[in-house]
């Protein structure tokens, strides 16, 4: 019988040094606890328990840089609808922001590109607004003055007309 539970303690010891050397948390987990269970040396425990704690921390930092890739992945293609809209919006302001958060979330260059163009392309069309702008605004002022100088001159007619014999 003490020959069969030392046959079952190396057996258990044996699987926990083969479980510590793989990456399965499960089966370090489930090993650890057959080994507690069959009074495996304690020295061995204790280093398979800092494996195990190892390999979860080792997981939890895998999950967590998943995550955060994810993360910047939905940045980036939201940034990159958004910047797609605004170039086809032709708003320079929503341009200009989409631009900044595009070039934050790395969207790629070529994107990038065609959208600065497009905002060249905006304040080119907003400087030839502004120029007609106020090319029109100098032939309304115009316009006013000859509208003015011909009332003068249809109140001179009329004053000379009333005043000739």
């Amino acid at each position: 019988e003490e020959e069969k539970r030392e046959m079952e303690r190396a057996r258990a010891a044996l699987s926990l040094s083969a479980a510590m050397a793989g990456e399965d948390i499960e089966l370090l987990r489930t090993t650890l606890e057959a080994a507690a269970a069959g009074d495996v040396e304690p020295a061995k425990v204790s280093l398979a328990e800092a494996r195990l704690i190892e390999l979860e921390e080792l997981a939890e930092a895998a999950e967590r840089a998943k995550r955060e890739a994810e993360e910047r992945e939905a940045k980036r293609v939201a940034a990159l609808a958004a910047l797609r809209e605004a170039v086809e919006g032709n708003a320079a302001a929503e341009l200009d922001a989409a631009i900044g958060a595009a070039e934050e979330a790395a969207v790629p260059s070529h994107e990038l590109w065609m959208a600065r163009q497009a905002r060249e392309r905006i304040a080119r069309t907003e400087g030839e607004m502004r120029v007609l702008l106020k090319a029109n605004e100098a032939q309304r002022r115009k316009a006013a003055r000859d509208v003015s100088q011909l009332a003068r001159i249809c109140d001179e007619w009329r004053t000379a007309a009333e005043l000739a014999p």
